[in-house]
């Protein structure tokens, strides 16, 4: 099966590539040893991809979307518990149970300007594409697996949520877990909406790696680990 891409202007072929896999190649990620990447693919542009694709699940406006949004779900989830408690207790101060509703729901509301750190999650950018790009390179230069660009948005988000627990074979750590991921990264519920990403794509980027993971041998797993120069 072969695809190209054509130029807009002249209308010729400027570049073909032989798939190697069946006319579904498009709808899942792909897991092929030795594949035909294009002859212009770098790592240079690999880690570019990454970051941009981590920078949008970090600091877009589609994360500061994401975050008010987390924001306003939890300020309603305080509004009806507060509301739930001052109608449970019968005999309780009403407008103290009521002030306290408000001043809840106020501190939840500005915490949008004070908690989205950019500073914070600037450096998460930086360290989660940098482990992201390792693994990725390492699979390509070690196991020969390619990666299409056209999935790379597909793995770097779910490389990202992976971090949450970290990936590890052998008792070596492949990704590592970093406790921040969890108080930075969008909530799931939200990824279709702002993101249009699917959230079980999260779990077809782990089942991935496994399936990678799962025939290399000791030795291969130790080479794929963190190091100093990570």
């Amino acid at each position: 099966m072969e695809d190209g891409t054509v130029c807009v202007i002249t209308a010729f072929c400027v570049r073909t590539i032989n798939f190697q896999e069946s006319e579904y190649e498009d709808r899942v990620i792909s897991c092929v040893q030795q594949r035909h990447l294009y002859s212009g693919d770098s790592c240079t542009a690999l880690a570019e991809l990454v970051k941009c694709y981590v920078r949008e699940l970090l600091l877009s406006n589609k994360a500061r979307k994401a975050y008010a949004s987390e924001v306003t779900r939890v300020e309603h989830r305080v509004a009806m518990l507060a509301t739930r408690t001052m109608t449970s207790a019968r005999h309780a101060n009403r407008c103290l149970i009521s002030a306290l509703q408000d001043a809840l729901c106020r501190e939840v509301s500005e915490s949008v300007i004070r908690v989205f750190d950019v500073n914070e999650r600037t450096r998460l950018l930086h360290t989660c594409s940098r482990y992201i790009i390792h693994l990725i390179t390492q699979c390509q230069s070690r196991l020969h697996v390619k990666f299409k660009p056209s999935e790379m948005r597909t793995i770097s988000f779910g490389l990202v949520y992976m971090m949450r627990y970290g990936i590890h074979a052998h008792g070596v750590t492949i990704l590592p877990k970093l406790d921040c991921v969890c108080a930075l990264l969008p909530t799931e519920s939200v990824l279709q909406r702002v993101f249009d990403f699917r959230a079980k794509n999260i779990t077809d980027v782990e089942n991935k790696f496994k399936l990678i993971l799962r025939h290399v041998p000791h030795t291969g797993v130790v080479d794929l680990g963190l190091h100093d120069n990570a």
